[in-house]
């Protein structure tokens, strides 16, 4: 009853209740209530598919059902239906060919409408059912699509390569199946997301739960797989974690450190005074713990094969800053991190595509030569190395659809003219399947001189370009904004504004090598004793405008030791 939002008067919507309903576990319901339970559920079944779901529940000796079961089933008379006069054709385009025994058996088993159709979720489960079937290997991917198990390029070659395939082509289903388990993981309730993530180290609000649930896969039966869960949370722009607990929901996403790490990347997080962390902060901060690694003892000649050149001083720096693994090696990605803020380094523009590599970066042609493009080369055929490295991020992320372009522009609240629209479409740098990275339409949209943003899309444009707006923050750049008679406001006022409350920033795990540039060096317990004191923001930021309390910490307490 606590989570059930109940009014000042102690009342509540109906369909706020049955919401409740659907994700309560052990509660059980009189078979003779059945039907309207199914009805005010939302399920419009007809006279077979209501006694296909009643055969399919395990009623106990007392005629009761559990509610949960009946939503498990329910689901499956839910989405798009499938019409049994081209059955055989929607079958042979996800890979499934029927003997004439098999499509009478399958018929048999399928609750057909008046009008001769089956929910495809329920058709996909009959499917999976049958014996001794088989699927066409090169549509294993169309298939687990129809079937609502959400699996990546990579992850459908995998099952392409480790499983057996006949003369024909055709690998069995059941082994299949599986196979599919070992690589997504177990399934959840979308109602048990939050406690699992509370037991991982991970706290969520309701709120960013309901955000959360948003953005993964969800099956008929309202489960997701546990692996997309965790996958999401590595992006997910919310929740945190106790300071304590790091280590644990490091090892429960997926990370693998080593003491020394997890105390290099505790020493560059910002912690509340609750001892907490967000974490999409520590998420960004713990994926340069990844990748492929190189030994300790070839930093300068990895460098070097870059074109980034680092003195001698800077090369013992490097050393005595790197967390070392105990394999005396380094992630690439974290000598890179700690390189990128030292001052001139320049990269190798025909070495964009090792750094994009370490980055874990991959790009289409056509995107690649946009990159590079747009990156100012030198006569020494080099490119700031700072520079380069924040462009390619620009090629990360979700990618949209270029044919759909003017819903995703009106979606996050952008006004283009018409020209402004053609103009946007001549510069961007769409895939082989017509879509652009998010952030790199995003950049091109700022670069243009006019755009404007509803008024009412500010905060959720802000976050779309991962900008982290505190509530004072927020609340200013409301205030100081202006906007026109058709409550929109200027992109670049907008952004402009955005600039002057944040400040120019530094990133927090970038800070000891720029104290070290001004000539100082600090332990890791000072560090921990600066961060707190400094503006950092969410995102691992300090504002370096903040010039008076960054002199008073670092230049004037006694803890500083100058190189």
């Amino acid at each position: 009853m606590k989570s059930l939002p109940i009014d000042a008067a102690g009342k509540l919507y109906t369909h706020k209740l049955l919401d409740g309903i659907k994700s309560l576990k052990g509660v059980k319901l009189s078979v003779d209530k059945l039907a309207p339970f199914v009805e005010n559920m939302g399920f419009q079944l007809e006279k077979d598919e209501y006694e296909d779901l009643v055969n399919s529940l395990s009623i106990d000796d007392e005629g009761m059902v559990e509610t949960s079961a009946i939503m498990d089933e329910g689901n499956l008379f839910t989405g798009e239906k499938v019409d049994t006069n081209n059955l055989e054709n929607f079958l042979e385009n996800i890979g499934i060919e029927l003997t004439e025994d098999k499509g009478m058996e399958l018929l048999n088993n399928l609750p057909v409408d008046a009008k001769g159709r089956v929910y495809k979720n329920k058709l996909m489960k009959e499917v999976a059912c049958l014996k001794g079937m088989k699927v066409s290997s090169s549509k294993i991917g169309n298939f687990m699509e129809n079937m609502g198990i959400d699996l990546k390029e990579k992850e459908v070659q995998e099952l392409k390569d480790d499983l057996a395939v006949d003369d024909n082509g055709k690998i069995d289903l059941n082994v299949l199946m599986d196979k599919v388990k070992c690589v997504t993981g177990e399934k959840i309730h979308t109602g048990d997301v939050k406690n699992i993530l509370k037991n991982m180290g991970i706290e969520i609000t309701d709120k960013e739960n309901k955000k959360l649930l948003k953005t993964l896969p969800v099956s008929a039966d309202q489960k997701v797989f546990k692996k997309n869960v965790v996958d999401a949370v590595k992006s997910f722009r919310g929740g945190k974690t106790n300071v304590s607990d790091l280590k644990n929901v490091l090892q429960n996403t997926g990370f693998r450190l080593e003491a020394k790490e997890i105390q290099d990347l505790q020493t560059h997080l910002p912690v509340t005074e609750d001892e907490k962390v967000s974490l999409n902060v520590l998420m960004d901060a713990a994926k340069v713990f990844t990748g492929e690694k190189i030994d300790a003892s070839d930093l300068k000649n990895v460098l070097a094969n870059m074109g980034i050149e680092v003195t001698d001083k800077e090369h013992l720096m490097l050393l005595k800053t790197l967390p070392v693994h105990s394999d005396r090696k380094v992630y690439k990605k974290r000598l890179l991190d700690s390189v990128k803020p030292l001052e001139g380094k320049k990269i190798y523009a025909s070495k964009l595509g090792t750094l994009m590599e370490i980055m874990e970066i991959e790009l289409q042609s056509e995107e690649y030569n946009d990159l590079l493009n747009h990156l100012p080369v030198d006569e020494g055929g080099k490119v700031n190395l700072n520079v380069a490295m924040n462009d390619v991020k620009a090629f990360t992320g979700e990618k949209v659809d270029v044919h759909n372009l003017e819903r995703v522009l009106r979606r996050m609240g952008l006004v283009l003219t018409d020209k402004e629209h053609m103009e946007l479409l001549e510069t961007l740098p769409s895939d082989t399947d017509g879509k652009v990275y998010k952030n790199r339409l995003l950049k091109s949209v700022k670069a243009l001189n006019g755009p404007k943003v509803k008024i009412n899309k500010v905060e959720s444009l802000v976050e779309e370009m991962e900008i982290i707006l505190n509530d004072e923050e927020l609340e200013e750049l409301t205030m100081q904004l202006s906007t026109d008679d058709d409550k929109t406001v200027d992109l670049n006022d907008l952004m402009d504004t955005i600039s002057h409350i944040k400040g120019e920033v530094i990133g927090v795990q970038d800070l000891d090598n720029f104290l070290a540039s001004k000539g100082i060096e600090l332990t890791d317990g000072e560090m921990k004793e600066l961060i707190p004191q400094l503006a950092v923001n969410s995102k691992l930021f300090f504002k370096k405008n903040n010039s008076v309390v960054f002199q008073e910490v670092c230049l004037c307490c006694p803890m500083n030791k100058l190189s």
